[in-house]
């Protein structure tokens, strides 16, 4: 509580996933987790829904939970499987977003494609 006004503060702290879980590239490189960079293609995957900013915090939180649940907790992950878990959060919630995060991460140019994106 602030002393001279008397309005009640809180804190939203939150794990830095930069330093503890590194993700390995296509490349072969090692960057750190950026959770902004998740929550921003999954927000772009969604904005034709309602409420797609606060859907999409949720969704990335959902997703990073997934990410984290492997026994022993790993502290690295392909890039790979971050897409393949984002999309299969995605086609839980909604298919068109799940498609429309597909096509930013991969090629696609027949309906062929799109339908084997969603199995």
């Amino acid at each position: 509580m602030c002393a001279s006004c008397g309005a009640m503060l809180t804190t939203f702290e939150q794990y830095d996933l930069s330093t503890a879980l590194l993700v390995k590239k296509r490349s072969g490189a090692l960057q750190g987790f950026q959770r902004d960079k998740l929550l921003l293609s999954v927000a772009r995957s969604i904005e034709h829904r309602r409420n797609a900013s606060q859907s999409a915090s949720e969704l990335t939180n959902t997703i990073i939970s997934l990410l984290l649940k492997h026994k022993p907790v790993v502290t690295t992950i392909s890039s790979k499987d971050i897409s393949q878990t984002t999309s299969l959060v995605l086609k839980r919630y909604d298919a068109a977003s799940a498609i429309r995060y597909l096509s930013f991460q991969t090629p696609t140019s027949t309906k062929r494609d799109i339908r084997g994106m969603l199995k």
